[in-house]
């Protein structure tokens, strides 16, 4: 339920419940935190959603003591329990869903042009690259053995899917834009790995 990287609040939760709350400071993080979860509470016991917006709201008011002072709504003791519970399920079902991976690894034999790369990557291609792949999510890394290596994890439910994009017309207007991009200056090669133990 917690944007880590942001500390806001998930921006569906944002927009659904209580799309009139402005933009939050990482000091207020108690109290938005108490909110998202009072009003996920609420929903999650079929309570109305004006309701739970209408106590998150309250918690926002100026002058309000936030999480520290406000009582917690009856449905909220074991409420929470069973939505948090219930999401870790669904996260758990995900995970185990996602078995195979294409993985691109990049070689960029010159240091000048490491940094040029890793920014085309993270703002291009690997965004371009997920979209068009339908990938379930995507990632990337350098390599601390060897420097110029970087590698591209794009995560997909079985491995046929993944196969399946080796030689497609999908495939191939990625190609091109490295291609355009780097051309021969950029050594490159496609793998397809298969999850078959998981601990």
């Amino acid at each position: 339920m917690i944007d880590e990287v942001t500390a806001q609040p998930p921006a569906r939760v944002r927009g659904w419940l209580f799309p009139s709350i402005r933009a939050l400071q990482p000091e207020e993080e108690p109290r938005w935190r108490f909110a998202v979860d009072a009003a996920d509470c609420h929903i999650s016991n079929n309570r109305k959603s004006q309701d739970a917006q209408a106590y998150a709201e309250e918690l926002f008011a100026p002058g309000k003591g936030g999480a520290a002072s406000a009582p917690v709504p009856p449905c909220c003791a074991t409420g929470l329990g069973r939505l948090y519970s219930h999401l870790g399920h669904v996260e758990q079902e995900n995970r185990a869903m996602a078995r195979a991976y294409l993985v691109v690894r990049a070689e960029v034999l010159h240091e000048a042009d490491r940094a040029s790369f890793d920014h085309w990557y993270a703002t291009d291609h690997l965004p371009l690259a997920i979209r068009t792949f339908a990938a379930q999510r995507g990632w990337r890394c350098w390599s601390r053995s060897e420097p110029a290596v970087h590698y591209a994890f794009y995560e997909f439910a079985d491995a046929g899917q993944a196969q399946a994009l080796i030689g497609s017309e999908k495939i191939r207007p990625l190609i091109a834009d490295f291609d355009r991009a780097w051309g021969d200056r950029v050594a490159r090669r496609r793998e397809i790995l298969e999850v078959v133990q998981e601990m």
